[in-house]
């Protein structure tokens, strides 16, 4: 078998084997579209039992006080309520019409009220930090959108 011969082979494989590949590759994107589609939440809830999950919620949230760890997520929210991620932050969405971080900084400053007016004299950085906020600026800014005063109006009134 001389060069060219070896040559002309290469390319023919080549060419067959490209061919091959472009034609009868699975699709990519079938990929991606059933990770989608098993990401989704598999069955809605009735519609009975979302006002048993929001009392299930409200009583934990009343009395465990999970807001008053700086690093409450969503997922800990699972503790207690037996649904994935984007199921729960449709939950929070769809029967408090707020985001989770709203419903959960609207949970610290409702705290930071009940700390401040039974401790008066305690410093805005307490109250930040035991309220779950990360830090006093932070408190600051959330409880003004909340409340429309600055904390320290708020005590003042």
């Amino acid at each position: 078998v001389d060069k060219r011969t070896l040559i002309l082979y290469l390319v023919i494989f080549a060419l067959a084997y490209g061919t091959d590949l472009i034609l009868f590759r699975p699709d990519p994107w079938e990929q991606v579209k059933q990770a989608a589609k098993d990401a989704a939440p598999k069955e809605e809830l009735p519609p009975q039992s979302n006002e048993a999950y929001r009392q299930a919620l409200e009583a934990w949230m009343e009395q465990e006080k999970p807001y008053r760890n700086p690093d409450f997520k969503l997922v800990d929210l699972q503790k207690v309520l037996p649904m994935n991620r984007t199921y729960l932050s449709q939950f929070i969405h769809a029967e408090y019409d707020c985001s989770f971080y709203v419903f959960v900084n609207r949970y610290r400053v409702e705290e930071a009220k009940r700390v401040m007016s039974e401790h008066p004299g305690m410093k805005m950085a307490e109250v930040s930090s035991n309220c779950g906020f990360s830090s006093p600026s932070v408190f600051s800014r959330t409880f003004m959108t909340i409340t429309g005063q600055s904390p320290k109006e708020w005590v003042k009134n």
